[in-house]
């Protein structure tokens, strides 16, 4: 709720809990118990859509917090086949434009990123794992594409 908001809620508040505290002064008056009714109502309207507020909120800071932590699973999968890479070049020319290193991308090409080093480092498996990979890697790079995938969602 914006401070405005609060403020406003917090006066309704004050007012309702004045009418609880007079009622049996102006219990024989039916329009004033009637707007001391709807003021009721119209407080228990605002905790509800102040508190559906404050469950969207922590849903969407969940969802970022998760998000968050799947692509730093995949950029740290990306960056050990970077690195592994590296020390192959000698031996493998050109292996130093299949496996660049990837910094800054964008969410989506971040996915496009991991997909294509899942599908360049199959035939080099053994290579990788020889060099100190575990023999899952390309398990586990698998497994944090689809996290981060479901996260984007």
């Amino acid at each position: 709720m914006r401070d405005d908001n609060t403020r406003c809620n917090e006066m309704f508040l004050r007012v309702n809990q004045l009418g609880a505290d007079e009622a049996s002064s102006y219990a024989a008056n039916a329009f004033i118990t009637e707007l001391f009714n709807s003021l009721s109502t119209i407080i228990s309207e605002i905790e509800t859509h102040a508190n559906a507020q404050a469950s969207g909120l922590t849903s969407a800071r969940q969802s970022t917090r998760s998000k968050e932590a799947a692509r730093v699973e995949l950029e740290c999968d990306l960056n050990a086949i970077t690195r592994t890479a590296r020390s192959m070049y000698v031996t493998m020319p050109g292996l130093e434009q299949k496996f660049r290193s990837a910094r800054d991308l964008k969410d989506q090409d971040l996915l496009t990123t991991a997909r294509i080093f899942a599908a360049d480092a199959q035939p080099l498996k053994a290579e990788f794992i020889k060099r100190g990979l575990p023999a899952s890697f390309l398990d586990d790079l698998n497994d944090d594409i689809e996290a981060f995938e479901e996260a984007l969602l």
